[in-house]
């Protein structure tokens, strides 16, 4: 009589079950973001048309940087022409700020590379320095520098 081996099971090893999940949750993550990116066109948010200037979200670590100073006082004064500087529009608001405001607030979107006038300020108001402008007859208030230190308002 022929004996034959007994066939023993594989050998697993009991981090499999995590590897598996693993591969998983990355799989899924990378399909996300490729879907992501062909619903938006190919086109990145930050590189967007939308507004550029908006308010981080509340409690989140962007909401507490904040500007610095302007050197040596004022940088502009009322009747000086400026510009947007910034590479996209900026928002053009009825008062000083962006923390916890309505989005009544935002009267214009003003577009890069717009002329305008100061009229008044500067304001200090949620650690930015904010200047009265004038664009395309709009009046409003904008920020000399974004929280992120991004210059917004240049001389044209």
């Amino acid at each position: 009589m022929t004996t034959y081996p007994s066939s023993t099971p594989p050998r697993r090893s009991g981090h499999s079950g995590l590897w598996a999940a693993i591969t998983f949750v990355l799989l899924l993550t990378a399909c996300l973001a490729g879907l992501a990116l062909v619903m938006s066109g190919g086109r990145l948010p930050e590189l967007g048309d939308a507004a550029s200037w908006t308010p981080p979200p509340e409690g989140s670590s962007a909401a507490a940087v904040e500007a610095p100073a302007p050197a040596g006082g004022a940088t502009f004064a009322p009747g000086d022409a400026v510009r947007n500087a910034n590479a996209g529009p900026v928002n053009l608001r009825q008062s000083a700020g962006y923390q916890n405001k309505p989005a009544g607030d935002v009267i214009a979107v003003v577009p890069a590379g717009q002329v305008g006038e100061i009229t008044g300020g500067p304001q200090e108001a949620d650690g930015l320095i904010w200047w009265q402008v004038r664009f395309d007859g709009l009046l409003g208030w904008m920020a000399e520098r974004s929280s992120q230190g991004v210059t917004l308002l240049d001389r044209p």
